[in-house]
């Protein structure tokens, strides 16, 4: 499997393509190299990354998918979870609520 196969199992969240290079590669990871335990820190920091870019992106409804204010609150603990595991900070995170101010 691959790192990008592996992060997009990991988030398991329908987003596109670019969405997942993107924080791969600004994590230094190679998308297309297998995927080890070696770099699972790097790999759930990056995913961390993508998750905060779902929770302060507005509510998706789009072939069977949706987020909501509740989804969004399990996806922050999620987040939180990911980091605490290796020890990263993630003070901030714990003010979004939702998206209302993009609109």
């Amino acid at each position: 499997m691959t790192n990008l196969e592996a992060l997009k199992n990991k988030i398991n969240y329908p987003l596109n393509e670019g969405s997942f290079l993107v924080v791969l590669i600004e994590a230094d990871i190679n998308p297309q190299a297998e995927f080890s335990k070696d770099n699972s820190m790097k790999l759930d920091i990056a995913a961390s990354d993508l998750i905060l870019q779902v929770l302060t992106s507005p509510n998706v409804s789009e072939g069977g998918y949706s987020i909501s204010l509740s989804d969004r609150e399990a996806l922050l603990k999620v987040r939180s979870l990911l980091l605490a595991k290796w020890q990263v900070d993630d003070s901030g995170a714990s003010s979004i609520s939702d998206a209302t101010y993009l609109h």
